[in-house]
């Protein structure tokens, strides 16, 4: 760690850790000690994490105060302070459907922390209308992801230069330079800010019993026959009290989402107009325009956030 911890970087990404081939040709011909590539090299990624947390540990940084970020996970990766993210995905509006999926999935396998590149890794292009529409609703899931993180390989963006390809734009105001998409963004830029210490206590509880911070419905609410089908795998809970369900339709004008049934005392409220939505235990159809998606959370004695433009609690 001396080439890193000197400086004090406690935060690694270390990328692709599968390991990387450039084909699939020769798959069984690389040998470890233990058995080849094609029976053990997807563990690669446990030593990779294991070397730099060990060398944390040399350097007196406790597994709380550092965080490594690859592209592969392993069982025992979670032990050495990793997390996972999905990889360069393409940048449409079915990847980020195949996404929210993916999420609930991957958390039931045992990571805490996940996320995704928002805006998709590949082909996003900034003028492109879809595109436009793209990133907003990508924010809008990416907000209520365990990571919520931005990244992507976009098109017509500043162009090479002596130091080499800049893989282009990436600044929120260069993404969204309409209004209403811009405002879409950083209402919810501003509410996962708002929701800090909410995040860090669900990351806690998933560190202590294993629950997720990203929840299948059916996982949260067990005994409601209404989570149990697949009408419900494109919606998801944060934590006990947050209810998402991303658009993922370019040019949705509403979405359909179910709300569980809630126990006496609380009830449910649609974040953007603070309206009440009772205590559930049905279908709702609400209106999704650009800068809008349906989120809901538990209302009762906790504190929550008052305003939808992020202005305070």
């Amino acid at each position: 760690m001396e080439g890193y911890g000197k400086y004090g970087i406690k935060t690694i990404w270390i990328d692709a850790a599968e390991p990387e081939r450039m084909d699939d040709k020769n798959v069984g011909n690389g040998k470890y000690m233990v058995g080849t590539d094609a029976e053990v090299g997807g563990a690669w990624v446990q030593q990779h994490t294991r070397m730099i947390a060990d060398g944390m540990k040399t350097i007196g940084i406790e597994p709380e105060d550092y965080f490594i970020l690859p592209r592969h996970a392993w069982a025992g990766t979670w032990a050495h302070s990793a997390a996972l993210w999905s990889g360069d995905i393409v940048s449409t509006f079915d990847e980020l459907k195949m996404q929210v999926t993916t999420a609930q999935g991957t958390m039931m396998s045992g990571p805490v922390l996940w996320t995704t590149d928002i805006g998709g890794y590949h082909g996003g292009t900034p003028s492109d209308p879809t595109f436009q529409d793209l990133i907003v609703r990508w924010f809008q899931f990416g907000a209520f992801c365990p990571l919520f993180r931005l990244h992507g390989h976009r098109g017509d963006g500043v162009p090479a230069n002596q130091c080499g390809g800049t893989n282009g734009d990436n600044e929120v105001w260069n993404l969204a330079k309409e209004p209403q998409h811009y405002a879409g963004i950083t209402k919810v830029m501003h509410l996962r800010e708002n929701l800090r210490e909410y995040v860090a206590e669900i990351n806690d509880e998933a560190v202590a019993t294993g629950m997720p911070m990203l929840r299948p419905m059916f996982l949260q609410w067990p005994e409601d026959k209404g989570c149990e089908g697949t009408d419900v795998e494109d919606q998801f809970m944060f934590g006990p009290r947050w209810l998402a369900a991303p658009v993922t339709t370019y040019k949705a004008t509403s979405r359909t989402v179910y709300l569980p049934k809630l126990a006496e005392g609380q009830e449910w409220v649609y974040y953007y107009s603070m309206k009440s939505m009772g205590v559930g235990g049905a279908r709702v159809t609400m209106d999704t325009p650009i800068d809008e998606f349906p989120l809901f959370y538990i209302r009762d004695d906790w504190k929550y956030p008052e305003h939808p433009d992020g202005a305070g609690q």
